[in-house]
Order: C-alpha cells, then sequence, then structure tokens
C-alpha cells in the first residue's frame, strides 16, 4: 500500500476528491483495510469515512462480501450506526459485462473518477483454468490460462492511464514459457 502511494501524487495533507482504490477479489479487504489506514494518517481524515469514500471492492463470493463488511466494521471501532459500503457480488473476470459494472460502480462511488481506479490493488486467485471458458472476453493473456493473469489484465483496464496496479502475482507469470502472453501484456501498457 505504501509503495503504491507514493507512485501517485498525493497532496501532504490531504485526499484527492476522484481517488478510488479498488480491489477486484477483495476477500475479506486487508489491503483497503491497510490503504484506508495510511490514507487517514496522511489526511486526518478517519479510517471510515476514507472505507466509505474511496474504497471500493469486488468478489465473486457474496458471503466473503459479509465479512469484509465486518472487517471494515470493526477497523472503524464498531460504530453503533450502520454503514454501507462500496462491496459487491460480481464476477470480475468471467463475464462478458463485468469490465462496464466495474467501471460504473467506480463512478457512482466518486463520479470525479470518471469510472476508473486511481489504485487497484489484490491477490488474485492464482488457478489454472481452462481457455475454452474465457476466450469470448477478449484478454489478450487467454494462452497463460491462468486466472491471476486475467485480474491483472482487467486491473490494468479499469485503472485510469498513470494510475498504479499494485497486485500479489504468483513467479509462474513472469518466468513460464507457456505465459509469454503475460509478459507482453506487461511490457506493452505498463511502465
Amino acid at each position: 500500500a505504501n509503495t503504491s502511494l507514493r507512485k501517485i501524487d498525493l497532496p501532504d495533507d490531504s485526499i484527492p476528491e476522484d481517488l478510488v482504490i479498488c480491489d477486484l477479489a477483495v476477500g475479506a479487504g486487508a489491503f483497503l483495510i491497510q490503504f484506508a489506514r495510511i490514507l487517514s494518517n496522511i489526511s486526518q481524515l478517519k479510517v471510515g469515512e476514507i472505507l466509505e469514500k474511496h474504497v471500493i471492492g469486488f468478489d465473486i463470493d457474496s458471503e466473503v462480501l459479509l465479512v469484509c463488511s465486518l472487517c471494515f466494521h470493526l477497523e472503524r471501532g464498531c460504530p453503533e450506526t450502520t454503514t454501507k459500503y462500496h462491496l459487491f457480488s460480481l464476477d470480475s473476470v468471467g463475464r462478458l459485462n463485468s469490465r462496464e459494472e466495474i467501471r460504473s460502480k467506480i463512478k457512482i462511488l466518486r463520479p470525479e473518477s470518471k469510472g476508473s481506479a486511481t489504485i487497484t490493488t489484490g491477490n488474485p486467485p492464482y488457478v489454472r483454468v481452462k481457455s475454452e471458458q474465457f476466450e469470448k472476453l477478449g484478454f489478450q493473456t487467454l494462452k497463460c490460462r491462468n486466472l491471476s493473469a486475467f485480474f491483472f489484465e482487467q486491473a490494468i483496464e479499469i485503472t485510469e492511464i498513470g494510475g498504479v496496479v499494485s497486485q500479489i502475482l504468483p513467479l509462474s507469470l513472469i518466468d513460464s514459457d507457456s505465459t509469454s502472453s503475460f509478459r507482453e501484456v506487461l511490457e506493452s501498457r505498463c511502465s
């Protein structure tokens, strides 16, 4: 989180209105919580305000989103008021229109963002898949047959130009012969 935040142009004591931190496979929300903590220290805003106004998470498992919401609630110190966080049950990479849905939800969260995340973070699943399941979705990394490559490519697509994609990925994406399409995307679209 610290490394990602150092790569964007943040004022010393505030948070830009259009700042959006996104996780496409949010799980329990650990990455988003850490970003909120750091941003709270920078801006003196409460962690809860950042969780409500600047972070968004997606996961295919609606039950894990309940865990994430609970973690956010605990991080806020268990206030008595109910808070609606921007956590959505969505298959972030397995549906034809998921990219548009993600962008739409980001735009609702922060209209100033124009539907793009400033930072997309995460620890996507490292699962080998059959290419046939994903061939209609247009991923350039299709030949990798690795779900984490698809998540990375999706992250690039929903992150603003000049933004940051910071994900934990398997080393095999970097050094395996079968994942050259991932490295091509990385070299052509990332600095």
